[in-house]
């Protein structure tokens, strides 16, 4: 079974989500630097920003923008939001968890994640959540973009109180120190023990600034 995670909160600040223009290129959102484009399976793409107090990673899905995550400059998640499900995002309430120091991670291989997030949608208002998740890292190392990567995964619960059940997510992840890089892959979610759904997202390449692909909208294959 492929690792999953529940792709990304917002945001807990405000930025103009950037739409694709016409030369399929993503819009640079105020105040951020491009600085990786990761192409994907299934006609996926991201492009990773930093942003003067934050880290965006935006992901577009045949073209359309799909989901946001914002990670602090340690690359420790605080928020993503959909395009879709009704624009539902997850916000790290400030101060409620410790953070994910990817630096850390590389060094000892695992860390915990735990923390208190609220939910939002066009018809729900601050409904609370407890995330409960483990990190961790294996010993093998993947090759794309001219870079390696350790690869692991991420688990993550969120519940509306400890021990209810809730939304389960686990990610494959890839992660570099230099380059500094954080990517999320594919991806499986269940909803309070239902069948597991799988989401392939697997990267395969990496577009830097200046060379072709950086900034596309659409990766260069798995596209119809």
């Amino acid at each position: 079974m492929k690792r999953s995670f529940f792709i990304g909160p917002l945001i807990a600040c405000s930025f103009t989500v950037p739409l694709a223009a016409e030369t399929n290129k993503v819009e640079t959102p105020d105040g951020c630097t491009p600085v990786a484009t990761v192409m994907k399976t299934v006609c996926q793409a991201t492009t990773v920003f930093r942003c003067a107090n934050s880290i965006e990673s935006h992901t577009y899905q045949n073209g359309e923008h799909a989901v946001i995550h914002e990670y602090q400059p340690n690359w420790d998640m605080v928020g993503f939001r959909f395009a879709g499900f009704a624009g539902a995002s997850m916000t790290a309430i400030a101060g409620s968890r410790a953070d994910t120091n990817l630096r850390e991670l590389i060094k000892t291989g695992q860390t915990e994640e735990n923390g208190k997030f609220v939910m939002n949608t066009r018809m729900i208002k601050d409904r609370p959540y407890v995330l409960s998740g483990q990190v961790s890292l294996s010993e093998d190392v993947a090759e794309f973009g001219g870079a390696a990567f350790r690869t692991g995964s991420i688990k993550r619960l969120f519940e509306r109180e400890p021990g209810a059940g809730g939304m389960a997510f686990e990610v494959d992840i890839y992660v570099s120190e230099d380059p500094d890089l954080f990517i999320e892959g594919s991806w499986t979610r269940s909803v309070f023990g239902s069948e597991t759904e799988m989401f392939d997202q697997t990267p395969y390449a990496i577009a830097w600034p200046g060379e072709d692909g950086f900034l596309a909208t659409m990766p260069d294959q798995g596209c119809e």
